[in-house]
């Protein structure tokens, strides 16, 4: 007779779990179904001007907190220029404007000169 109660007990405690989880599974359901689905919208990237001024005053303050030596700013300064240079030859040719090619260019060589400004900056030396 104990055995019988018992195991009527544990089939009734496991019946009621499996409904309740049945039940919790339906609400959690129909919640996602309700948000709405929010993407966040893609980063645009830094337009090249922006990169530019961004470097430069990376440059400047290395120099003014010790981290970038006169020298490696002179030569970190020289590259900006040939760069800025390069940019308004590309302008020139097309009358104002950049062609998609000539953009990667100048975002490639603008790569290599923040890769060249975190090195410079992180270099141990000194002024």
């Amino acid at each position: 007779m104990k055995t019988i109660i018992i195991s009527l007990t544990a089939i009734s405690i496991f019946s009621i779990g499996a409904l309740t989880y049945n039940v919790n599974a339906q609400e959690v359901t129909s919640q996602i179904q309700q948000t709405p689905s929010v993407v966040a919208p893609a980063k645009r990237p830094m337009s090249i001007g922006a990169r530019q001024k961004r470097q430069h005053a990376r440059i400047k303050e290395g120099v003014k907190s010790g981290e970038i030596t006169k020298h490696e700013a002179r030569r970190l300064k020289r590259q900006e220029l040939r760069i800025q240079r390069q940019k308004q030859r590309f302008q020139a040719q097309n009358g104002g404007a950049m062609t998609p090619e000539q953009k990667a260019k100048i975002q490639r060589k603008l790569n290599k000169e923040n890769r060249r400004i975190i090195r410079q900056k992180h270099d141990g030396q000194t002024r």
